[in-house]
């Protein structure tokens, strides 16, 4: 049996019929201690030897996970390991580990789980309470349920939770009727309808709350407005260390009270906010006069002379998390912000699909030159034309700490952009995405030496004449995950380079989105050294033959959807809050 990826925990449970009555009932039993057995075809199929081959294609069609019964035994908790995995899963508060340390939590010998909790007590101190969430099957088992921290839904349902602190609800309602019952509350996120500033100057008994964030339903009913400086104002709220509006459109009045304020903001979200260029020089002021650690202005109008005015003023030095995306700073905006020298950003989103104000050469360079971006962990230029200023960031030596970084749609050519490398050492990067360059001239891969420690890469939408060069990389040591999508010219190039080419030694997962596989390709594909090496291949559910799939099935390659690659991993500032954890 080939290796799998991890098991989603968290998700629903189906177990084929064909596995025997009485593991199914052990099974079952063990499941429904930290989740549910379901019948949604979305959830996690387990199959055995004995499962009819359309049963699983109707799960991966569907786009659930299917996972062998041997691959669930082998990854069951035993005496042996279940210590080191429950430290191994607690052990970065950044991680996307919560589902497996709820397994084995809720899974652990009654004789020892004391012990087991109060070692998970330890470690979750150190987690943000967005990242330690509900747990359904936890309801009756107290003991448990006071490890976690966030809730979802009615207002209601938690009322006698005392461990919650984190609440994420529709339930207007329930707020203004119990408001003050829920003075523990230090996170409160608040969707679905209108108004909400209003309701929350009523809600007097939050008085806890560090943490806010409002979402206008702008599907349904458009950008909203708010009165800023009337929330800003109420004493129940003048804690808050983090604020988040999405859909309200802002008034130099709203930016003026935000600057004024006297609550100690550290991370800040205004998006879809309609700011303008002139809202910059004010939010420049807010950066005088807070600390901010994190600052997210996606989905507004700042261009380059907001962000000129922006970064002109300000103490950038905290700064550790910057998303602006979707604001067409342009070149004159990169420089504005390498010249605010942020010392200690970690997290830069800078991504655009606009033909406005786009990002050139120039600002690649402008970035991989500069100095004070030697913390800088993840850089996402995701849809500009930098063309071979590529090659500057994947050899900048002012980069040394860059971990991950997405330049797709780069409007040059694989081959322009590795004779423009000049073979340094650059940052040690382990996610690259570099899809969708232009060109089917074939370029010199000895060159690309900034790969050799790359895990995942992605070169989506690659021509067919150059899979062979990329295969035979004699760079790609570390690769652990190749995308190369679909090919949407030379095919027959493409695949007999898939077929014949040594694969990279360490390659356990192709992704070939967009591929249409003959039934003759799948068999041919499983059976050459690639296909006996991986241990999965992602492709579309609907662009996948009945046929293909089951040659693919019969000759021993899993398949799966796109969500089963974890190309990306989670990263320092990701989380399931609105709020990027620091």
């Amino acid at each position: 049996m080939r290796p799998h990826s991890p098991i989603p925990w968290s998700y629903g449970f189906r177990l084929d019929a064909a596995i025997s009555a009485k593991e199914r009932k052990q099974l079952g039993e063990w499941i429904k201690r930290f989740t549910e057995l379901t019948q949604d075809r979305l959830g996690v199929f387990v199959a055995c030897d004995g499962t009819d081959p359309e049963r699983r294609r109707a799960s991966w069609d569907a786009g659930g996970e299917v996972i062998e019964l041997a691959q669930l035994r082998a990854q069951m908790p035993t005496d042996e390991d279940r210590e080191r995995r429950l430290e191994r899963a607690l052990a970065d508060a950044a991680s996307d580990r919560w589902p497996e340390a709820v397994m084995l939590l809720s899974t652990w010998p009654e004789d020892t789980r004391a012990r087991a909790i109060e070692t998970a007590e330890a470690a979750l101190a150190l987690w943000p309470d967005a990242r330690r969430t509900s747990v359904q099957a936890w309801a009756k088992r107290p003991e448990l349920q006071r490890l976690t921290r966030t809730a979802f839904g009615a207002v209601a349902g938690m009322l006698d939770a005392a461990h919650a602190t984190v609440l994420a609800t529709q339930d207007v309602a329930g707020l203004r009727a119990h408001h003050d019952a829920l003075a523990r509350l230090t996170c409160l996120e608040v969707s679905g309808s209108s108004g909400l500033d209003r309701m929350l100057l009523e809600c007097t008994g939050l008085t806890g709350l560090r943490q806010l964030a409002l979402q206008q339903p702008t599907y349904s009913e458009g950008n909203g407005t708010l009165d800023l400086a009337a929330l800003l104002a109420a004493p129940h709220l003048e804690r808050l260390e983090a604020l988040s509006l999405y859909g309200y459109t802002l008034t130099d009045a709203d930016i003026r009270a935000l600057v004024e304020c006297r609550q100690p903001l550290t991370r800040v979200r205004l998006q879809c906010a309609a700011l303008q260029p002139e809202a910059g020089a004010m939010l420049g002021q807010l950066a005088a006069r807070k600390r901010l650690q994190s600052l997210d202005l996606k989905y507004n109008d700042l261009g380059p002379k907001g962000a000129e005015a922006l970064f002109k003023g300000g103490d950038w030095s905290s700064l550790r998390a910057l998303d602006f995306s979707a604001n067409e700073i342009g070149d004159r905006g990169v420089a504005a912000l390498t010249s605010a020298a942020p010392s200690q950003l970690r997290w830069l989103n800078l991504s655009s699909n606009d033909t406005s104000e786009q990002l050139t050469a120039a600002s690649a360079e402008a970035l991989a030159s500069c100095e004070a971006l030697g913390e800088l962990r993840t850089l996402i230029l995701n849809g500009h034309p930098v063309g071979v200023g590529v090659a500057a960031l994947v050899e900048s030596p002012a980069l040394r700490s860059l971990r991950a970084l997405d330049v797709a749609f780069p409007s040059a050519s694989l081959r322009d952009i590795l004779a423009a490398c000049s073979g340094v050492n650059g940052p040690p990067l382990e996610e690259l995405q570099l899809g969708n360059t232009e060109s089917d001239k074939p370029a010199d891969w000895s060159r690309a030496a900034f790969l050799q420690r790359v895990r995942c890469l992605s070169l989506d939408s690659l021509d067919g004449k150059l899979y062979a060069g990329a295969l035979t990389c004699p760079h790609l040591e570390a690769l652990e995950s190749l995308t190369l999508g679909g090919c949407y010219s030379n095919n027959s190039a493409g695949f007999k380079a898939l077929t014949t080419s040594a694969p990279p030694p360490n390659l356990h997962y192709l992704g070939l989105e967009g591929w249409k596989l003959s039934a003759k390709q799948a068999t041919a594909l499983a059976r050459s050294p690639i296909g006996q090496q991986l241990w999965g291949v992602g492709l579309m559910s609907s662009y996948t033959s009945v046929e293909a799939w089951r040659c693919l099935y019969d000759a021993g390659l899993p398949t799966a959807g796109t969500a089963a690659f974890e190309r990306y991993p989670a990263s320092e500032f990701d989380a399931m809050s609105t709020f990027r954890e620091v």
